[in-house]
Formats: structure tokens, sequence, C-alpha cells
């Protein structure tokens, strides 16, 4: 259960379209739970394709992206070392 709650989150993370819809695609650092926001995946597939001649910009939205593929690998590590923890404590009882 743990391992699918981490994966979840992993994948929620990675999701674009459907958080760039719920979340109300504003730039803005929220201030509360109920503010709206931009999640990095979205910010990614907003601008990128604008920004490709500001070498700059450019370069803090592949940041961006490399900063989500860190926590996103991060979350799928943790994910497996639980899985092969709770199968490995299943297996020797």
């Amino acid at each position: 259960m743990v391992a699918a709650v981490v994966l979840a989150a992993s994948r929620a993370l990675g999701e674009t379209m459907a958080v760039l819809m719920v979340v109300g695609n504003v730039a803005q650092v929220p201030q509360s739970i109920f503010d709206a926001g931009l999640s990095a995946s979205a910010l990614i597939a907003n601008n990128y394709g604008d920004m490709m001649s500001i070498p700059l910009y450019d370069a803090a939205l592949l940041c961006a992206a490399l900063i989500l593929l860190v926590v996103i690998l991060i979350f799928n590590i943790l994910s497996t070392l639980v899985l092969q923890r709770v199968l490995g404590k299943n297996q020797a009882s």
C-alpha cells in the first residue's frame, strides 16, 4: 500500500494537463492551500514553445525539468525500496 501511494504521488507530480486545469494556471507562490498556482510540469508545457529564443529562460525551464525528474526518480526509488522491504518480510515469515 505504501509503495502504491508513493508511486501515485510521483505520477501526480509528473502529470501536466489535469493539474494545469485544476490548480488555476497562475504563476505565483500560493499563500494558502486554496490559492491558485502552477505545477512544474505545467510551467514547462505552457512556456517551452514560446521561450526557445530566450536562452536564459530556456535554461530555467530545463532546470525545472531536471528538478522534476530528480524528484520523481527519488519517489520511485523510495517506493521500490519500500516494496522490496515489505516483500522481503513477507517471504521470510
